[in-house]
């Protein structure tokens, strides 16, 4: 027994630095480990619907999905944005509201930690056109007093709910009252409501010309 007392005395400095040195290799090997596994970043992408059947539209409460990726640092570091897809589908849905779930596919969909939204709430309407009289008004909301419309009526599109909404295609020009005289510009209506508040997801199809008229001629536009 004597034996081994000396033993465990001799040198005991050096055999306790190196047991120490051991323990601080342990861990230091094994939480610079977890923290390299653990290593996240996020990213966003845009979020698209796919399998919309025919003559059918989509509006979704979500643009973009935020998708945190998880693992070693050399592969979270490798993937960004455009390497992955985010996307709903929405193959054999008829038109009404659904909860779907958010599908990522793409180069790092492995290393995916999470999805958020990972449910989306999606519209399914019926594509649907309307015809509606153009109006054209000046800077300040008023009406031009010498516009000519070419043509004076025009087709919106989209979801048949939201279409159903809309009162007529507006033009904005940024003169007060009236145009100047030799005025002529091709313009894209915006969509409106009877408040003439745009309507979004709707759109017209197709540009009109407007026109300056001299004003001793001309009618209050509609």
């Amino acid at each position: 027994m004597a034996w081994l007392i000396d033993s465990v005395r001799r040198n005991f400095g050096l055999k306790a630095g190196a047991v120490a040195i051991a323990v601080v290799l342990w861990f230091t090997f094994n939480y610079s480990s977890v923290a390299h596994l653990g290593y996240t970043k996020t990213v966003d992408v845009p979020l698209a619907m796919r399998g919309v059947g025919a003559d059918l539209v989509t509006e979704s409460d979500a643009r973009l999905a935020t998708i945190e990726l998880s693992g070693p640092r050399a592969d979270v570091d490798a993937v960004n944005a455009g390497n992955l897809s985010a996307f709903v589908d929405c193959s054999g849905k008829v038109p009404g509201v659904y909860s779907l779930a958010v599908n990522v596919i793409g180069q790092g969909a492995d290393i995916v930690k999470k999805v958020t939204p990972a449910q989306a709430i999606v519209t399914v309407d019926r594509y649907a056109y309307r015809t509606v009289p153009v109006l054209a008004r000046d800077s300040v909301g008023g009406p031009l007093t010498n516009a000519q419309i070419e043509p004076p009526l025009i087709q919106v599109a989209g979801g048949a709910s939201v279409v159903a909404a809309v009162y007529a295609a507006e033009i904005s020009v940024p003169e007060p009252h009236a145009l100047p005289a030799g005025f002529s510009a091709e313009m894209t209506p915006v969509a409106v409501d009877k408040r003439l508040s745009p309507v979004t997801d709707v759109t017209a199809i197709g540009v009109v010309r407007i026109t300056a008229m001299p004003v001793s001629g001309s009618s209050p536009n509609p």
